[in-house]
């Protein structure tokens, strides 16, 4: 999930740092704004655009809409940034402002990141620049980052047949049910005939969505015989034509509750992996008001039982030695854990927010650092994920509120309420919603905390109640 850069808001507001909107005795946090989809520390340098190049530097090409990814980087490391346009102006005049840490040698911005034209100038400035490291953060970029590692002969890094099996839905679940790990039934489908034979053979439910998919973008879950007929008359949107194949995964439907583990492997070992409990399906977000989660006590029965069951899967598909990771799964009214899928990536909406405010981590800056063969800037990494627990007593939940049919009119100017840590308005008055785009596609991400686990689920209807109240469309 990403955010809209506001770099002239951000430096003002970090200026200007509010008091503590916490005043439960077992917090003791400042006010963060969301922004970039991380939290900014206030003494970040960013760094400036400084010609030429030595020819002997170490050189990352980093591929992100995110620009603060270069200021995780030592000065030893010379980067050149491919963005999108918007980010590469709002770059240039926050650079005009900000003091020299370190040098970028280049930007080149893309109308979006998507275009093959990202291959072809990494091609083209290799020749210039002799890149050493390749980063890429966002999951749609991690079999791209290891393609371009592989085509320009980068050793470091992530290679395409490990990310593959962290993006494709089929090769990872194939890889856990042969190591014993209970997943649905599901199967690869190229054709419409599959998806037939399939519902034929288990009967409805059953959940459809693309194997490279994220975000929950093109998921459908299949209830009945009108849901099928709709898929199936939709024409998935084919560029080849009808013979096209497919590349989807169908499994059946699993009822139960979903939860999300999130963490770091480092030295080839998992350090960190801590759940979460999801108030609803991200793939029923056409349908819903809102979706949010929030992190399990240490003290709940299920938080050990996650993590064992995460690191079995996670040691299972393998990777390189350091490696953010992002995992759902259910359990079921049953008590029985079943996979739903993992990514070797940070986890999206509030996720990050949550994992720097439970452990002062900001997982996409190890990553950065490792992908760079940089100095790590978390030594307290050296624990293992059994000693490593919370840092704060209370639980922390991110909430993203979906946006109703219609012109929005209003929305509320802020929000105050004690138990809120930070937010961010992703909307703004005239913008006009027709449908949600995705599972994240929201008017506001808030973070906020609880003592417990039955108080945060308290928080987060009450905060969503007041924006709810305090928000209009036409």
């Amino acid at each position: 999930c990403g955010y809209q850069l506001d770099c002239v808001n951000m430096l003002e507001a970090l200026k200007n740092q509010q008091s503590s909107l916490k005043k439960t005795e077992t917090k003791e946090t400042k006010f963060k704004p969301l922004q970039n989809d991380v939290y900014i520390d206030p003494n970040t340098i960013l760094p400036t655009i400084q010609e030429p190049y030595d020819g002997e530097s170490q050189v990352a090409l980093i591929i992100s809409k995110h620009t603060v990814a270069a200021s995780w980087l030592s000065e030893s490391i010379k980067i050149v940034l491919f963005t999108t346009e918007q980010a590469k102006q709002e770059y240039e005049h926050q650079q005009t402002i900000a003091e020299t840490s370190h040098n970028i040698l280049h930007i080149e911005s893309f109308k979006n990141l998507t275009s093959g034209l990202v291959e072809l100038t990494a091609q083209k400035l290799h020749a210039t620049y002799n890149f050493t490291h390749i980063v890429c953060l966002s999951e749609e970029h991690l079999i791209r980052g290891a393609r371009i590692r592989a085509l320009l002969g980068i050793s470091h890094g992530q290679n395409i047949e490990n990310a593959m099996r962290y993006r494709d839905k089929v090769v990872m679940k194939t890889a856990l049910q042969e190591a014993g790990l209970k997943v649905p039934t599901f199967a690869g489908v190229e054709s419409a005939c599959e998806i037939v034979e399939f519902v034929d053979n288990f009967g409805y439910g059953v959940v459809v969505k693309p194997r490279k998919g994220y975000s929950s973008v093109n998921t459908h879950i299949i209830h009945n015989e009108d849901d099928l007929c709709t898929l199936l008359d939709s024409g998935f949107n084919l560029i080849g034509g009808y013979d096209s194949a497919l590349d989807l995964d169908i499994e059946t439907f699993v009822s139960g509750q979903m939860y999300h583990m999130d963490g770091i492997v480092q030295d080839g070992k998992v350090k960190l992996c801590w759940p979460s409990k999801y108030t609803d399906i991200c793939a029923d977000f056409q349908n819903s008001k809102y979706l949010a989660s929030y992190t399990l006590q240490p003290s709940n029965p299920l938080t050990k039982r996650l993590q064992e069951y995460m690191v079995k899967c996670i040691e299972t598909l393998g990777g390189p030695t350091c490696f953010p990771f992002h995992g759902e799964v259910w359990v079921t009214p049953d008590d029985e854990i079943i996979f739903c899928e993992v990514g070797s990536r940070t986890g999206g909406a509030g996720v990050r927010h949550q994992i720097r405010e439970l452990f002062n981590i900001v997982p996409d800056r190890t990553w950065t650092q490792w992908q760079c063969q940089d100095t790590i800037t978390h030594p307290e990494l050296g624990q293992t994920w059994e000693l490593r627990i919370p840092q704060v007593s209370y639980s922390v939940a991110w909430l993203f509120i979906y946006p109703s049919i219609g012109t929005l009119k209003s929305l509320p100017e802020k929000l105050d309420d004690d138990c809120i840590i930070g937010w961010k308005a992703l909307a703004n008055v005239g913008d006009v919603f027709e449908t949600r785009a995705n599972c994240v596609d929201a008017v506001y991400s808030i973070v906020l905390s609880g003592n417990d686990e039955e108080e945060i689920q308290a928080n987060i209807e009450r905060v969503y109640d007041y924006v709810d109240e305090n928000i209009v469309y036409e």
